[in-house]
């Protein structure tokens, strides 16, 4: 885990309202710089190392005028209304500094008690807060209670939450004296950044998630700094006098906008902003190249002695290296002081035998040299990585490390963090995160570009139908065989939550096609680790659905490859932003149906032969009937993770196609419509459910 450091964590505790101010976002607020360093006239609190000081407010920091009382609007919260925010930064000097100002109007009794508690996050290892003002009473003559306040500091770290840990406390200021009808008004700024960050500073704003009477965000950086600002931050006034540039991202009232779920986090949906001095992405690069550079120590070369002699070919010997720092090596983040950003040495990693992504991907790397393989760390984000050359230069933009090397004219991407993999070298599953910074000299964002062998999945069901009318059963063979980085995940969930539950919620799914299902026979699982695929076969006696809705006479019983229908949300063709989609995806599903004497009392299934490609996916399906035998095989293959606006009109389309051509119903042609896709899609849903729910526990 790369530390994303918080820094305005801190919103006035005035309850839930106050404390909802700072949106979940797609980055961590680092230390935000200054114009000038902080000045201190007190130690207002020590405690175990922590002190927390009084000052004045920095220079570079000017009125904020507010509203009177009686005529702020927003809404009532726990007995408050939140008046407004006034946030200020600088990337002008070291150490870097973040101003807040924040405001509240106790109205009833009922906000006393959250009006009278403000709470700060920071790291004691590098950051300094100082009080500037806390003042409460009337809004039109209010008192200053800074020398009134008790403080207090609690572990914001839930122990049982994440195996992750960065030292980050709550400072707690207890504010005495608070009365309804006052106003409440704290101003305080953190200065701080750690102190390997030494190629540049940036400042990092997310938005308020309640409605503010007037929001004010802005801040000031070199003429050079470069910035990007989404949603209600977007094309911000910038005024340059002399050396500095001063950016108001909003000022004035400000009611949080509804985030569209579908569009893709890459894009930033959200409203914030970045700005940094880092010159270009190479200076994060070769910053971080020395970090990871290889130690190969007694230990680690004793270790790659016993891979060497265990596995004497070089792609058995990289699938193993990363194979014993995936299975012995815990993850465990402690992220104290530099712990952040410098990996531990590897033999510390393997005297605890745990590490986070930083001490793993060194691990690595060191038992890769010490088997003659040359190998690097790589920066790369998760959730945002596709949308990275977007943002400037920053370290803050990257919350995970990973190992690249290139064998036999092949660039592999390896997470050692992940669950144990399986598989030959040209079989292990890799990730994808969009964009990533290998880290040396002279690098800038590379696309990872992986290529997923399609397809991931294959779904394969045999029917054998013992007559035509309603209420006959049918024997059926199912089986799903999952390759790649869907074989590691169902082996994940195997390990995460049994092989039982795991198997049941397989079961639910197929079960969810028929009327009534009883098995035969146990299922069976197949683990092929070399090939990296993980097959399990049902042997079931069903009842197909019969689309007659009656008890007797002949039946129309369904069948459907629902687990071809591409995972594409069906949005508005006029839509402007893109929509997310399901990747990496792709999916061969073979249907064979054997007809019972008599099978003649229904009409011959249309023959189909097409094939659907458009910016989202390719889809393709061959359906015949020779005799009393009938097959169809349907392809499907995501090629995006996102849907463009440009691109949605083809997509619906081909998508409509898709859901007539996915059911076969005995008795009926195909593509049929209607009331048998309403039967089908609501079949497909705890399938899909199941499906989704276990494969997404990676």
């Amino acid at each position: 885990m790369l530390l994303l450091r918080p820094v305005f964590a801190g919103c006035l505790a005035f309850a839930a309202a106050l404390a909802a101010l700072t949106a979940p976002s797609w980055l961590e607020r680092s230390a935000l710089a200054s114009s000038g360093a902080l000045v201190t006239d007190r130690l207002l609190f020590s405690d175990d190392g922590i002190e927390i000081y009084a000052g004045p407010v920095p220079a570079w920091v000017d009125a904020f005028e507010l509203p009177a009382p009686d005529a702020v609007t927003t809404p009532l919260q726990n007995g408050l209304r939140l008046v407004g925010v006034d946030e200020f930064a600088s990337a002008m000097a070291d150490p870097p500094v973040h101003y807040a100002h924040q405001v509240v109007d106790v109205v009833t009794a009922a906000g006393v008690q959250p009006a009278s508690l403000f709470a700060v996050q920071l790291n004691p290892a590098h950051d300094t807060l100082v009080l500037h003002s806390v003042l409460t009473g009337p809004a039109d003559a209010p008192r200053e209670r800074l020398d009134d306040v008790v403080i207090s500091i609690v572990d914001s770290e839930n122990l049982n939450a994440l195996p992750a840990f960065t030292g980050q406390v709550s400072v707690i200021v207890r504010i005495p004296g608070v009365r309804p009808g006052d106003r409440v008004e704290v101003r305080y700024a953190i200065a701080g950044q750690p102190a390997l960050i030494d190629h540049g500073r940036s400042l990092m704003f997310d938005s308020p998630v309640a409605e503010l009477a007037r929001l004010r965000v802005r801040a000031r950086a070199p003429l050079d700094a470069a910035q990007s600002a989404f949603g209600a931050y977007a094309d911000p006034d910038r005024m340059r006098r002399r050396e500095v540039e001063t950016t108001v991202y909003h000022d004035g009232p400000y009611a949080p906008a509804a985030v569209d779920p579908l569009i893709p986090a890459w894009h930033f949906p959200y409203t914030s902003a970045v700005l940094s001095t880092t010159p270009a992405w190479a200076d994060i690069a070769a910053w971080a190249a020395p970090f990871y550079e290889p130690v190969v120590s007694e230990a680690v070369a004793a270790i790659a002695a016993d891979i060497r002699a265990a596995h004497p070919a070089r792609d058995a010997q990289i699938a193993e290296a990363l194979r014993y720092v995936q299975r012995e090596i815990r993850y465990f983040a402690l992220l104290l002081g530099d712990g952040g950003y410098q990996p531990l040495h590897p033999d510390e990693t393997l005297r605890l035998m745990e590490g986070d992504c930083k001490a793993k991907s060194l691990l690595l790397i060191s038992l890769l040299a010490a088997l003659g393989v040359e190998a690097d760390a790589v920066m790369v984000n998760p959730m945002i990585g596709r949308g990275l050359e977007r943002l400037p230069p920053t370290v803050y933009a990257f919350n995970h490390v990973i190992v690249t090397l290139e064998h036999d004219g092949r660039r592999y991407w390896f997470d050692p963090t992940a669950f144990e993999q399986f598989g030959r070298l040209d079989t292990l599953s890799q990730p994808d995160y969009g964009k990533a910074l290998i880290a040396g000299p002279a690098r800038s964002l590379v696309d990872m570009a992986v290529e997923y062998e399609a397809p991931l999945m294959r779904v394969a069901e045999s029917y054998v139908l013992s007559g035509t009318q309603a209420g006959d059963r049918a024997g059926a063979e199912l089986s799903l065989t999952f390759h790649d980085i869907w074989a590691d995940n169902a082996r994940y969930a195997v390990a995460n939550l049994g092989r039982e539950a795991f198997v049941a919620a397989m079961e639910e799914g197929f079960a969810s096609k028929f009327a009534a299902y009883e098995a035969r026979s146990e299922p069976r699982i197949v683990d092929d680790r070399e090939a990296n695929s993980w097959t399990l076969v049902f042997d079931w006696s069903v009842l197909p659905m019969n689309m007659t809705g009656e008890k007797r006479g002949t039946a129309q019983p369904l069948f459907a490859q629902v687990e071809t229908l591409p995972p594409v949300p069906q949005v508005a063709a006029e839509r402007d932003s893109a929509v997310i989609a399901i990747y990496p995806h792709s999916v061969e599903h073979t249907l064979s149906i054997a007809l019972p004497e008599g099978h003649d009392v229904w009409p011959a299934v249309t023959p189909l032969d097409e094939a659907r490609e458009n910016a989202a996916f390719r889809y393709s399906i061959v359906r015949s009937q020779s005799g009393n035998e009938v097959h169809s095989r349907a392809r499907l293959e995501m090629r995006s993770p996102e849907v463009g606006p440009g691109e949605i009109a083809a997509v619906n389309a081909d998508l409509a196609f898709v859901q007539q051509a996915l059911p076969i119903v005995l008795g009926l042609p195909t593509p049929v419509a209607g009331t048998v896709h309403m039967a089908m899609h609501a079949r497909a849903e705890p399938w899909n459910e199941a499906f989704g729910e276990v494969l997404a526990l990676r």
